[in-house]
């Protein structure tokens, strides 16, 4: 725990929970003493399942927050100008966004910072419901050719890569990273 951090503020929806949600949070405690969720208000949106009183019920029920607030729409720079936290951490998913560039102002005003925690499986909880497995793995996949195609490789490269290593005996431990994480799912990711 870092010293002298006592709140952390939470922001997110929090439609459905899932496993990096459960990474979010536990990191937002390992920091302070407190942790509080900004809770986005209902928009409307069809696309989610519960609303904010299903969704702060399912929090508290988490044991892993102290307090949560319910924003009317997703207003963090009034939230954090009223509780004044020490940490407004946010989801890698809000970094440069209008959102985490507000709180930063507000938290700044009095000597608070904002973090960024990467605890996303890579999938929101809206695609988990709204998808299919199918149509996540077409995603991915074309994520995955995407980033073969701004590295100049073909997928015949490596095929022919690959047909070289038929009479070979290799042992793979653990993962191999080659030059960045293009299309991963990270678990027990740390921040």
């Amino acid at each position: 725990m870092d010293s002298g951090i006592r709140t952390v503020m939470c922001f997110g929806h929090f439609s459905t929970i899932h496993s990096g949600h459960i990474r979010y949070l536990k990191f937002a405690r390992s920091l302070g003493v407190e942790v509080w969720v900004a809770l986005r208000g209902d928009t409307g949106d069809e696309r989610y399942e519960f609303t904010q009183p299903e969704r702060k019920e399912a929090i508290e029920y988490l044991g892993l927050v102290d307090k949560v607030i319910c924003l009317e729409k997703d207003e963090i720079r009034d939230a954090v100008g009223k509780c004044k936290p020490d940490v407004v951490l946010f989801g890698s998913e809000f970094i440069e966004s209008t959102i985490a560039i507000e709180a930063s102002d507000a938290v700044s005003s009095y000597g608070g910072s904002v973090k960024f925690h990467s605890g996303s499986t890579g999938q929101t909880s809206s695609d988990l419901i709204g998808k299919s497995e199918w149509n996540i793995k077409e995603e991915r996949k074309k994520e995955f050719l995407k980033i073969l195609d701004k590295l100049s490789i073909s997928c015949e490269d490596i095929e022919e890569s690959l047909s070289g290593w038929s009479k070979g005996r290799i042992l793979v431990i653990g993962d191999t990273i080659v030059e960045q994480f293009a299309a991963c799912q990270p678990i027990g990711i740390s921040a």
